[in-house]
C-alpha cells in the first residue's frame, strides 16, 4: 500500500551481522539484499536508492516493562516487545491499553503502577513462548524439524501459537443486544 507522496515503507527484521556486512549502511544492505533476493528487488522498484532510510533500530524482543511511576501508563510496545509473529504487537498493543484503561478509571495517576506489574505478569508466559517460536524459526535445521512436526501434529504447533497471544483480560466492548 502506497502512502500519499507514492512511497512506501520498508520494514525488515535482520540480524546486526547482516547490517554490519554491509559496512553498517543500510542502502548497502538493501541492494544486497535485492541482488539476492529478486522478488524484493521487485518491491523496492527502481528508484528505491533515492530515497532516504529515515530509522535503523535495534528491537529488544522480550522486553516487558516491569515497574513504572504513577500517571505513566505503559502500552503496547513500551509494555512488552515480541518477536513477531503474526500480530502480537497489535495484541499487545489493544490488551495493554484496555487494560491501563480499566485501572486509570478504577484508580487515576496511581492506578499505573498496579497496572504495569499486572500487565507484566500477564505478558511473561506469552513473550517466553514467542522467544521459543522465534528461536526455532531462526535455525534452519529446527526450522524444518518444526514443520515436519507442525505438519505431523499441528495441534503441537498450534498450542504453541496459543501459548504466545496475549488476550485483553475483559472485552474489548461490550456485545449488543439484539434488536
Amino acid at each position: 500500500m502506497l502512502q500519499e507522496d507514492g512511497s512506501a515503507n520498508v520494514c525488515l527484521a535482520v540480524r546486526k551481522s547482516l547490517l554490519a556486512a554491509s559496512g553498517g549502511d543500510p542502502a548497502q544492505m538493501l541492494g544486497e539484499l535485492a541482488t539476492g533476493h529478486p522478488a524484493f528487488a521487485l518491491r523496492l522498484a527502481s528508484d528505491w536508492a533515492s530515497r532516504p532510510v529515515e530509522t535503523v533500530g535495534a528491537v529488544p524482543y522480550g522486553w516487558i516493562a516491569r515497574s513504572t511511576q504513577p500517571g505513566l501508563f505503559r502500552l503496547g510496545d513500551q509494555a512488552a516487545v515480541i518477536p513477531s509473529l503474526a500480530g502480537e504487537g497489535i495484541a499487545i498493543a489493544l490488551a495493554s491499553g484496555a487494560m491501563a484503561a480499566r485501572h486509570w478509571l478504577e484508580c487515576g495517576a496511581p492506578g499505573a503502577v498496579p497496572y504495569q506489574r499486572a500487565f507484566a505478569a500477564r505478558a511473561a508466559a506469552p513473550v517466553r513462548a514467542a522467544r521459543v517460536a522465534w528461536a526455532i524459526a531462526e535455525r534452519p535445521l529446527a526450522a524444518a524439524l518444526g514443520l515436519a512436526v507442525a505438519q505431523r501434529v499441528p495441534p503441537l504447533f498450534a498450542g504453541l501459537m496459543s501459548a504466545s497471544r496475549i488476550v485483553p483480560d475483559a472485552p474489548l466492548a461490550h456485545p449488543r443486544a439484539a434488536p
